[in-house]
């Protein structure tokens, strides 16, 4: 977990994560580098936990990062990575209200078409030699619309807020 606190876990990949992690805040903290300086250096590497460190930095930072944010909340390749969810969700949560309007609409856009469901398909046949059927899809695309929904709630227009408590 990328808030866990100093000293509470013997694994080395979880302390040089956290040791990345606390390097990149204390870099913007400082003035030592820019909020987009950091960003840009993290997103220079393509691993899915510096893409979690990305948007952890974000959340941290996000009074002075609205044009970033909403670059990286109207992300597609974001919003369906299942790597990310978590942090995804909490940038959402706590600051889709400071996006620029554009960007809001292009988030909601992206929950309401919802997730690319072929990668999901192609696991459970793999798992369990059956395909996915219908049922299961919708399912599965509601809960994730549903808990994207949420995360944005504030910013949802009266035609989205039906759609998501519809």
């Amino acid at each position: 977990c990328l808030r866990d606190s100093p000293g509470t876990d013997t694994d080395p990949r979880t302390g040089l994560v956290s040791a990345v992690r606390d390097a990149a805040l204390l870099l913007v903290e400082s003035g030592t580098a820019t909020l987009g300086d950091v960003v840009a250096e993290l997103e220079s590497h393509d691993w899915p936990v510096f893409r979690r460190l990305v948007l952890f930095v974000l959340d941290s930072h996000g009074q002075d990062a609205a044009e970033l944010i909403g670059a990286h909340l109207s992300d597609p390749a974001a919003i369906g990575d299942f790597n990310v969810y978590r942090e995804f969700i909490a940038l959402a949560r706590h600051h889709c209200q400071s996006m620029a309007t554009r960007d809001q609409q292009r988030l909601l856009a992206l929950i309401g078409k919802g997730p690319d469901t072929s990668e999901w398909a192609r696991r459970h046949q793999e798992q369990t030699g059956q395909p996915l059927s219908e049922a299961m899809i919708r399912d599965r695309v509601s809960r994730w619309q549903r808990d994207r929904f949420a995360a944005v709630e504030p910013i949802l227009t009266p035609e989205w807020r039906a759609r998501y408590q519809g």
